[in-house]
């Protein structure tokens, strides 16, 4: 809105709204004149013109518009053109309606059949096995997933029964899907096996649904399987890898045991049962209060040989931490010195990095190998060699190794 004031002793123009001011012995002062914007009023206006000189061009004297609704929404209009002036009966206004009415339902069919065609082609194009089936088991429909995964074309199963992909060992769990598809149940992530056209098994995972009428009956079920086979091999890969560590560690005659970030102990080994004298519980934290340390140290000590006996360690070199430093000082070219026993000093250094009880249990492990060396069992050397598929190396080679990857 634009507003301008005319200071003239002038009458304000009639064609605009007027506000006229006074002053208090009634002579005028001002007026204010009010401006509007109509182009949008004008263009409607232009075209409900040129609509009517359509009208009367064509002959055209009366015209009913009919809503087309479908839904509640509103679809678009019927209308119709009369050369006369009509007086609609109640029976005119009723075939109008119909007429709209079938008109409403014919739009929304052909939305939904276009609807069901983007369905089927995302369906069709879909790298899973998407498969329906009734409630007797009978396959429905078939995609190009399904194909791929089990080999037999829609043709060839379409109106089969599922079993025909089930096998022999698997038939039981058909009876138990459907019943949970009858009771309108969700069958999410099932893993099972399934047969292929060429009598190869697969691993697949299932999702299955129920499916319903537009009465909200169940009358089927809509399946997609997922090939895990690759998951399945990276599993087992894994387990083995974990087993083979398992048995690594075990032939090791260190006390060994491992923690999650929370400190909860994961996995030990027996070496480090007979180092502690106790039993690690998996899965609980262990705290080892110093007021403990003599009792955890002493319970249940297991007897080994004296180091001064000169018996093998479970590599080729039986050292001591005086026979070590010289071969660091080989290696690094620099004077290595051993520090001596100071366990106390090791603790704290530890601590700064793990938990303290963890620390503790090291320094425990530390106060074993003072007093008593690391000694082999009889078979420990084959056994380790066996594992890794190599002998053993010396500690000049290890160290050597080391040095050179630093």
């Amino acid at each position: 809105m634009h507003s301008q004031k005319c200071y003239t002793a002038g009458p304000a123009p009639t064609a605009s709204p007027r506000r006229l001011t006074a002053s208090q012995n009634g002579q005028f002062r001002y007026a204010v004149r009010v401006q509007h914007d109509i182009s949008e009023r004008k263009r409607v206006e232009a075209a409900l013109a040129q609509l009517k000189q359509a009208i009367q061009a064509e002959g055209i004297s009366a015209i009913s518009f009919i809503p087309i609704m479908e839904g509640g929404l509103l679809l678009g209009k019927f209308m119709a053109y009369f050369d006369e002036t009509q007086d609609h009966s109640d029976d005119h206004v009723e075939v109008a309606r119909t007429i709209a009415r079938h008109l409403g339902f014919g739009v929304e069919r052909i939305k939904g059949e276009n609807a069901a065609q983007r369905l089927a082609a995302i369906v069709e194009s879909s790298h899973d096995a998407i498969v329906s089936k009734d409630l007797n088991g009978v396959i429905s429909t078939w995609n190009r997933g399904a194909e791929r995964l089990f080999g037999y074309s829609a043709s060839e199963v379409v109106g089969k029964p599922i079993t025909i992909i089930i096998p022999p060992d698997r038939l039981e769990e058909e009876p138990l899907i459907l019943g949970r598809i009858r009771r309108g149940e969700l069958v999410d992530h099932f893993q099972t096996i399934r047969r292929r056209k060429d009598g190869s098994l697969v691993d697949i995972s299932l999702t299955i649904s129920p499916v319903r009428d537009a009465t909200g009956r169940i009358i089927g079920a809509s399946k997609i399987a997922r090939n895990i086979t690759d998951q399945k091999i990276a599993e087992a890969k894994v387990r083995d890898s974990e087993r083979h560590l398992q048995d690594l560690l075990a032939a090791i005659p260190a006390a060994i045991y491992t923690t999650d970030q929370q400190g909860k102990i994961t996995y030990f080994n027996e070496a480090a049962v007979n180092l502690a004298g106790r039993t690690p519980v998996i899965g609980t934290r262990v705290t080892s209060p110093r007021s403990r340390r003599s009792s955890c140290f002493a319970a249940s000590r297991p007897t080994l040989p004296s180091r001064s006996t000169g018996s093998t360690s479970s590599g080729p070199d039986t050292l001591t931490g005086t026979d070590v430093a010289p071969i660091w000082t080989d290696v690094l070219s620099r004077q290595i010195t051993y520090p001596g026993e100071d366990l106390a000093g090791f603790e704290q250094n530890l601590g700064q990095f793990m938990p303290g009880w963890m620390a503790l249990d090291m320094r425990l492990m530390g106060e074993r190998f003072i007093s008593e060396g690391m000694i082999s069992d009889a078979g420990d050397i084959d056994r380790l060699t066996k594992l890794l598929n190599r002998p053993l190396r010396t500690y000049r080679d290890f160290a050597a190794e080391i040095a050179a990857s630093a």
